[in-house]
């Protein structure tokens, strides 16, 4: 990022030639979507042998982040519309964002027919992420009642997952460049101005994830009766780990929210062009966005395991063995 704000500022010209750099590190990023959503869907649902138990606890867990993930929505848009870090950013000429003017108005009836596409590979060629999830999801629930059959196929997703993980990082590796060169390409045409608005994106978003856990994850913690001291004590460590480790190989694929970030745009017809940028500042917010995801979703099982009347349980209780201790139910409940 150093490095491109230094071309971008004092050879504007170089910085303008090094688009193609950042060009190649989006289009990289774009082929990881499909694959990994794909996969990771199917093993999380056919690979699962209680497919009624899988469904109970699946339509629980959707409609507990449903609800965390619309505020979550709303106060980010909020935060966002008062501080309006983004605000004198332009991207790119009208050429670059010329899909997003001449866009057509859908109504919710055009929404809904048009995820459930005809042709998967046609939604996968286009990167439309929703169309994919949907039909991944039918396809992996037909896939669980085929038995014994299924096993090749799962084992397959299971092998793409794993090698999808792996391109990540071969691709992140390329993220440096990628993101020096799309600093230097905005800073040689936009100016300096840009670092202010990065920095005043940084501290909107850790604002708004400070209210974020105090106004809705505590309260859920409350309803939901979770032992508060004893949770923060069973989450503390993987919650440090994650924030030390800014998402990488201790807390799951690196930079994965580049990866959602940029199919959701993909979907809505939003430039992918601003993931590059934002990532030259993404370290420093990964470290936080991360911690968060990883209490959150260690809370989201604790509470979907106590609607399930099964917290604290055991599979095979022993009265001759000592009782577990409560800290280390809970953290195995959440991990």
């Amino acid at each position: 990022m150093l490095a491109g704000l230094i071309i971008g500022f004092a050879f504007p010209g170089l910085g303008t030639k090094l688009e193609p750099l950042s060009t190649i590190f989006i289009r990289l990023v774009k082929t990881i979507i499909v694959p990994i959503i794909f996969a990771t869907l199917v093993v999380g649902i056919a690979g699962h042998a209680d497919l009624k138990a899988v469904g109970r606890m699946g339509i629980k867990a959707i409609v507990y982040f449903e609800i965390v993930t619309t505020l979550a929505l709303f106060l980010g848009l909020v935060v966002v519309n008062i501080t309006k870090p983004g605000v004198g950013i332009q991207l790119g000429s009208a050429g670059d964002l010329q899909g997003l003017s001449t866009a057509k108005h859908m109504t919710i009836r055009e929404i809904v027919i048009n995820i459930f596409r005809e042709n998967f590979f046609d939604s996968a060629a286009r990167g439309d992420v929703l169309e994919v999830v949907i039909f991944t999801i039918l396809f992996a629930i037909a896939l669980s009642l085929i038995k014994e059959k299924k096993k090749p196929i799962i084992e397959f997703c299971e092998a793409l997952s794993e090698t999808m993980f792996k391109y990540t990082n071969i691709v992140m590796r390329f993220a440096p460049i990628g993101v020096g060169a799309a600093i230097a390409v905005v800073v040689a045409s936009k100016g300096m101005n840009v670092l202010l608005n990065l920095c005043l994106l940084i501290a909107s978003f850790y604002g708004a994830i400070i209210v974020f856990v105090l106004a809705v994850l505590l309260p859920a913690a409350l309803v939901f009766k979770v032992p508060i001291k004893k949770f923060i004590s069973a989450v503390k460590e993987p919650a440090v780990i994650a924030f030390s480790t800014s998402s990488s190989e201790a807390a799951g694929v690196p930079r994965a929210s580049l990866v959602v970030l940029a199919g959701t745009l993909a979907s809505f017809g939003l430039p992918v062009e601003a993931v590059a940028v934002i990532l030259g500042v993404d370290t420093v917010m990964d470290m936080g966005r991360t911690a968060v995801n990883v209490t959150g979703n260690c809370l989201a099982t604790v509470v979907v395991a106590k609607w399930e009347g099964v917290f604290g349980e055991k599979e095979v209780p022993d009265t001759e063995t000592e009782p577990q201790d409560d800290d280390e139910t809970l953290r195995e409940a959440s991990l």
